[in-house]
């Protein structure tokens, strides 16, 4: 895999959320890397759990729309602002979300992410 900037990194993994690419999760995390999602005290651990929440994902979101921007980088750790929303099959209920996401990049792969956030919810 060619060397990509930080910000060429998080961009990808914005852009791997849109389209849920399983393939993208393998290619942008090390095997071993932790997502924690402060919002939910959840943590995944290792590129199978990512991928199994992943494809869930992809099965309740619908009609997702994620923005973001860069707000600063020091050293390895790279942070951005996101908003997304989209409809939630599961719950049965238009989700919309604000926060920021943490990247720790270790040797051109996500190591860590760290995800906080605010959410409103909307009946359908």
């Amino acid at each position: 895999m060619p060397t990509l900037s930080h910000l060429e990194l998080a961009d990808k993994y914005f852009f791997s959320w849109l389209t849920y690419s399983i393939q993208d999760v393998r290619n942008l995390f090390h095997s071993d890397a932790r997502y924690l999602i402060k919002p939910r005290n959840r943590v995944l651990h290792g590129i199978d759990e990512m991928c199994d929440y992943w494809k869930r994902n992809s099965k309740r979101q619908r009609d997702l729309v994620v923005d973001w921007a860069y707000i600063k980088e020091s050293g390895n750790l790279i942070t951005f602002a996101f908003t997304a929303n989209f409809y939630d099959k599961e719950e049965m209920q238009y989700q919309y979300i604000s926060g920021e996401i943490d990247f720790l990049i270790e040797n051109n792969r996500i190591l860590s992410l760290e995800e906080t956030y605010i959410m409103q919810s909307r009946r359908a």
